[in-house]
């Protein structure tokens, strides 16, 4: 079996914060963040944590941009891409830059759903 080069980023995503308006039939409005390719893993038993007595795990999205402010509770859509739709919140995130080979963002999701 041949290998083939691996894609960190197979599914879709837009990244959005609430503008704290509404438009003329009463819908939320959003700036967008991003919106382009992106890679959604869920935790393994590593990226488990004791939250208040209880084990919290938070998947993790990555995305080739370095150039991002996110705040706690900006919206994320997330097209996978085998097309389940999913939705979530930035729980807290890092950029990361080494070079220009090395670099992107992780953003850990919570209050994720399944839109399907």
């Amino acid at each position: 079996m041949i290998m083939s080069e691996l894609d960190f980023y197979p599914d879709n995503c837009v990244l959005k914060r609430a503008t704290g308006d509404v438009d003329a039939q009463g819908i939320e409005v959003f700036d967008i963040l991003y919106e382009g390719e992106c890679g959604l893993q869920f935790p393994s038993s590593g990226a488990t944590s004791l939250q208040g007595g209880i084990l919290q795990s938070y998947p993790a999205l990555m995305i080739p941009s370095t150039d991002l402010l996110l705040k706690q509770n900006d919206t994320i859509l997330i097209t996978m891409d085998y097309g389940r739709e999913l939705s979530g919140t930035v729980e807290q995130y890092d950029v990361v830059a080494y070079d220009d080979e090395l670099y992107g963002a992780t953003i850990w999701l919570s209050s994720v759903t399944d839109n399907g």
